[in-house]
């Protein structure tokens, strides 16, 4: 719900990143409302076929308009949301299909002012040392890397 009424920023740190149709839906809406969406997600995974599963979204998300970010350094392991800097979430929910439907997952929802703004002040501060993903380049790569993306997709239930 806090998704489909943002009004001007989303920003979005999560270890294991592998949206569902529905929630990539709402990113795409928001974008097209003139919603800033910006994703933080790891450079390096400890469960590389997440990773791949994950970077197999990059190219229709950065084609809607969604920002993506890569951490740099060791393990991004953060889940953590802020929309508008009034309503922030932190917890150990990722956001994959295994978080919603398997996993015991717990998430804290803060609709505060100051603690979102502290909130968005770390992801930003996380943004800024991390790599922008380019539509451009990122079409690029290389073929056998995109198969195996592409590949590792469609365990993404499994994940």
């Amino acid at each position: 719900h806090a998704l489909r009424t943002a009004r001007s920023r989303v920003l979005i740190a999560n270890a294991y990143f592998i949206p569902d149709i529905r929630l990539r839906r709402t990113f795409r809406e928001a974008v097209r409302r003139g919603v800033s969406v910006r994703v933080l997600v790891p450079g390096r995974s400890d469960v590389p076929i997440v990773q791949y599963a994950s970077r197999h979204l990059y190219r229709r998300l950065l084609r809607s308009g969604v920002r993506i970010y890569e951490a740099t350094g060791e393990m991004l392991h953060t889940k953590a949301a802020t929309i508008d800097g009034v309503w922030s979430t932190l917890g150990s929910y990722n956001l994959d299909r295994r978080s919603l439907l398997h996993n015991l997952e717990a998430g804290l929802v803060v609709a505060d002012e100051t603690f979102s703004a502290q909130l968005e002040q770390e992801l930003w501060r996380d943004l800024e040392l991390a790599r922008e993903i380019d539509l451009g380049s990122w079409v690029a790569r290389p073929r056998w890397q995109q198969a195996l993306e592409w590949l590792s997709f469609r365990f993404r239930y499994w994940l």
